[in-house]
């Protein structure tokens, strides 16, 4: 990142600080911790930077300097959280406050954050979170993208069924739900946990939640 564009996201004020953010703690040691300054913004852009083609291959946003601002001052029903191992920032996790009073949930690591278990942390401790809230906490997740399917299942979350189309994407979004009210034990015997046709969503590979 250049030292110009640091400086431009870095002078700011006590009114850009966002005041009694967000942070939740995985059993693991990671850290989730809602944007609050503008050193945040830094880091933030810094990994979006280093990642830019592996976070927006399967639809998710990638920030201007002036966007990630904003969005942390003025989040609009989204909790955006930094995914933090240490001092580290390596991925980002988001619960958003949908209007029929449900929650969505999103994730994304670093590549190199990939495979060694922080995304099932974070996004366990995140649905928990979301889960004691919200009358329903869901997700939905391109078609194609089968290592977040295989993360969300792992979670515990179960394929509703119901597909949604997304502007900025040609392909379809699956969407998965949480079960309220379910422990981890009953979860795996849930009938809807059950792996299901390659015909049960028309014109979608075989998922098996």
């Amino acid at each position: 990142m250049s030292e110009t564009l640091k400086t431009d996201i870095t002078k700011t004020d006590e009114q850009q600080m966002v005041s009694d953010p967000l942070t939740l703690h995985t059993e693991d040691g990671l850290v989730l911790k809602q944007y609050t300054t503008p050193e945040d913004d830094v880091a933030y852009m810094d990994i979006q930077d280093r990642n830019r083609e592996h976070i927006a291959e399967f639809g998710n946003k990638i920030y201007t300097a002036e966007e990630a601002t904003e969005a942390r001052l003025n989040p609009n029903g989204i909790i955006r959280m930094g995914i933090w191992k240490k001092d580290k920032l390596i991925g980002e996790i988001s619960v958003t406050s949908l209007d029929s009073g449900e929650a969505e949930t999103g994730i994304w690591l670093a590549k190199d954050a990939t495979g060694q278990g922080y995304a099932t942390s974070a996004l366990n401790t995140v649905t928990k979170y979301a889960n004691s809230r919200f009358s329903r906490v869901v997700a939905e997740i391109d078609v194609k993208n089968e290592k977040s399917i295989d993360l969300y299942k792992r979670v515990g979350y179960y394929l509703t069924g119901r597909t949604v189309e997304r502007s900025w994407s040609n392909e379809p979004a699956l969407v998965f739900e949480f079960p309220q009210n379910l422990d981890q034990q009953s979860l795996t015997s849930a009938p809807f946990l059950q792996p299901r046709s390659a015909n049960y969503y028309p014109g979608s590979p075989p998922i098996y939640p």
